[in-house]
C-alpha cells in the first residue's frame, strides 16, 4: 500500500478476507487506509468477520462476492481489577461511570424527574 501511494497510483484495489482481530490495531488499519491519498476499493473474497467489517468499511468503494460474508458481534471488555472495587469505583457520584445528568462547570445537579 505505502509503495502505491510512494508511486502515485490513482486507485488501488484490495482483495480482503479476515477473520477480525484486536480492535485497537483494527481501529489503526482503517485510519491508515482513510490517510492514503488514492481511491481505494476493497473486495470481500470471502469472509470478513469482527473488526474486519471496519476496516472494510475504511475503503472509498466496496465489493463483495455473494457467497461473501459479514460476522458482526457485540464488544466485551475485561477488567484487571477485582470486581467488588470496581462496582465501588462506579457506584461514586460524579465517578466514570456515573449516569448522572452535570452542569456545564462539571459538578452533578439533581434530577426531578428520577431518570438519570
Amino acid at each position: 500500500m505505502t509503495q502505491c501511494a510512494d508511486s502515485d497510483a490513482e486507485d488501488v484495489c484490495l482483495l480482503f478476507t479476515t477473520p477480525g482481530g484486536t480492535v485497537s490495531e483494527g481501529i489503526y488499519l482503517y485510519n491508515m487506509l482513510r490517510a492514503y491519498p488514492f481511491r481505494l476499493a476493497i473486495h470481500n473474497v470471502g469472509d470478513v468477520d469482527s473488526i474486519g467489517t471496519a476496516i472494510f468499511l475504511a475503503s472509498d468503494v466496496r465489493y463483495a462476492c455473494s457467497t461473501s460474508k459479514f460476522m458482526l458481534h457485540g464488544v466485551s471488555r475485561g477488567f484487571a481489577r477485582p470486581g467488588p472495587e470496581l462496582s465501588l469505583t462506579a457506584e461514586e457520584p460524579g465517578g466514570p461511570w456515573s449516569t448522572s445528568p452535570r452542569t456545564k462547570s462539571g459538578s452533578v445537579r439533581s434530577s426531578s424527574s428520577g431518570r438519570s
